[in-house]
């Protein structure tokens, strides 16, 4: 990502600066040029100044401006600027080509650009770019790309790009995108992606995606993901896939999945997956499959997912998961299946099967498969290879050891004595 969001910027900075800045001139020239040529209608400093004067306080019109010192007030010039890297200008200024100087302050207008050396502060409006080689502060229109070499702060709008090379906060809107070498904060909409290299915090929304390096905090949408290298809080939208290397806390919606590698927390939705690497608390649902180390609340899955996954000894095959964990609890159901290693507590509800190292509470299912079951069990096939304490209902049941009560057409507790072992319609044994 750190690739993508340099290319980014400095394609931007390499096409602006082809047609838009100043360009480099020698030191020869840059004495040539030192000179001076206007007339000056001043008193005390202040008044109107027609030429290339270096300093005026009041109303200043110039052909082009170059080599420029300070202008406070109204300053209009009719060509491209020259080098200005001194200048200071505050007030208005407006240039058809475009005002360029150290600090641009207040207003400034250009019909191709607004250019400052270190600082935009105020009002920037230009129709082709606004450029800061520092900082853009204030409220930035371009009919092409505001880019800052270093922050972007307050309203930035343009056609094309906003791009900061240090972070963007408040409002940015960008035709295509908005990128960020450091964070971005706020309110930032781009036809096409945000991205950020340092995280982002308020509301974000990406025609395609939203990529942060960072954490995502407050409300993010992509158009088809919102992706982030570490976590994500709050509201998190992803129009295919919502992917987080961290954690995912609120609300998590993935048209097609919702994918954390270290946990999710809240409401969790996935088209065809909810998966992490991590436990998976709150209400969960999906189309398809849900797969986490420990699954708490409500988590309910249809159709399950099919995939590829690798075995001990490095060979691949087909996979398919339902609901998938170490552990899981509370209530817990499925279309087709549920596989739980460890414990499964509270309510299990299967389509065709549950398998689990032990099961509390209720399970219903055509198969229940389990090495413990304390509770009740409803199944065509109710089959615990360890302990059964409670009531399970099936065609077949069996228990390895019986504390309860079978009722079925074949009911097998092998901890009873022969001739009861094998009963029909009811079987018993209490310790």
């Amino acid at each position: 990502m750190d690739r993508l969001i340099r290319a980014i910027t400095a394609a931007l900075i390499v096409f602006i600066a082809a047609g838009v800045l100043p360009q480099t001139v020698s030191a020869i020239e840059m004495e040539e040029r030192s000179s001076s040529k206007s007339l000056d209608l001043i008193v005390n400093g202040a008044g109107i100044s027609f030429g290339n004067s270096k300093r005026v306080i009041g109303l200043r019109f110039n052909i082009r401006d170059e080599w420029v010192e300070k202008v406070t007030g109204l300053n209009f010039t009719f060509w491209k600027p020259g080098e200005n890297p001194d200048a200071v200008m505050r007030g208005l200024q407006f240039g058809i080509y475009g005002p360029s100087a150290d600090e641009l302050r207040i207003i400034s207008v250009g019909i191709a650009m607004v250019h400052a050396y270190s600082r935009v502060s105020g009002i920037a409006v230009a129709g082709g770019a606004v450029v800061s080689e520092g900082n853009i502060y204030g409220i930035a229109l371009s009919g092409f790309a505001n880019v800052a070499d270093g922050k972007m702060s307050g309203v930035s709008i343009s056609g094309l790009a906003n791009v900061a090379t240090v972070d963007v906060t408040g409002i940015s809107i960008g035709g295509l995108a908005n990128v960020s070498e450091g964070p971005m904060t706020g309110i930032s909409a781009g036809g096409l992606a945000n991205v950020s290299q340092g995280g982002m915090k308020g509301i974000s929304i990406g025609g395609l995606a939203n990529v942060s390096e960072g954490p995502m905090i407050g409300i993010s949408a992509g158009g088809l993901a919102a992706v982030s290298q570490e976590g994500m809080r709050g509201i998190t939208i992803g129009g295919l896939a919502a992917v987080a290397e961290g954690q995912m806390i609120g609300i998590s919606v993935g048209g097609l999945a919702a994918v954390s590698k270290e946990g999710m927390r809240g409401i969790n939705i996935g088209g065809l997956a909810v998966i992490t690497e991590g436990p998976l608390s709150g209400i969960t649902a999906t189309l398809g499959g849900v797969q986490g180390t420990d699954v708490d609340g409500i988590t309910a899955g249809v159709i399950g997912i099919i995939g590829y996954q690798g075995d001990e000894d490095g060979e691949r095959g087909i996979s398919y998961t339902g609901i998938k964990a170490e552990s899981a609890r509370w209530l817990t159901a499925h279309g087709i299946d549920i596989a739980v290693e460890n414990a499964l507590d509270g309510f299990a509800l299967s389509g065709i099967r549950i398998q689990a190292g032990s099961i509390t509470g209720a399970a219903a299912s055509l198969v229940v498969l389990s090495d413990e079951m304390r509770g009740f069990s409803v199944g065509g096939v109710n089959y615990f290879d360890g302990l059964q304490v409670g009531l399970s209902i099936g065609i077949f049941n069996y228990a390895e050891r019986l504390s309860g009560f079978q009722i079925g057409l074949v009911n097998i507790a092998k901890n009873n004595s022969k001739p009861f072992q094998v009963l029909p319609i009811l079987n018993a044994h209490f310790d």
